[in-house]
């Protein structure tokens, strides 16, 4: 419940298709930055894309997304619950119950 008090998000993405996550960013980004923030809590359109969603949350922290570049170190969002990586093709709907709705992820260079 704590997630959706704190999460900000496009609010034209009506209630009932919103898709609650708290995001951990690492502690040095690729290029040895800080990121902006530690943590931030979103919502997102359960019909966006993994990939959508990592462009967004990069955005949010300052981070740049090198996933488009094949010898830079990709970020992913990895499951604080379970430990599961998600590709970044498939939409969040898709995803459950491997994630859900007001799950924890870490972004993480890989």
């Amino acid at each position: 419940m704590s997630t959706r008090l704190k999460a900000k998000g496009d609010d034209r993405v009506p209630e009932a298709d919103r898709f609650y996550l708290e995001v951990e960013y690492p502690s040095v980004t690729e290029n040895g930055a800080r990121p902006k923030i530690s943590h931030q809590c979103f919502w997102f359109n359960k019909k966006w894309t993994i990939g959508r969603i990592l462009d967004i949350v990069c955005d949010a922290a300052g981070i740049e997304n090198r996933n488009h570049i094949p010898s830079a170190k990709h970020l992913h969002l990895i499951s604080r619950r379970n430990d599961a990586i998600f590709p970044s093709d498939i939409p969040l709907a898709l995803l459950e119950p491997a994630l859900m709705s007001g799950d924890s992820v870490s972004l993480t260079y890989q």
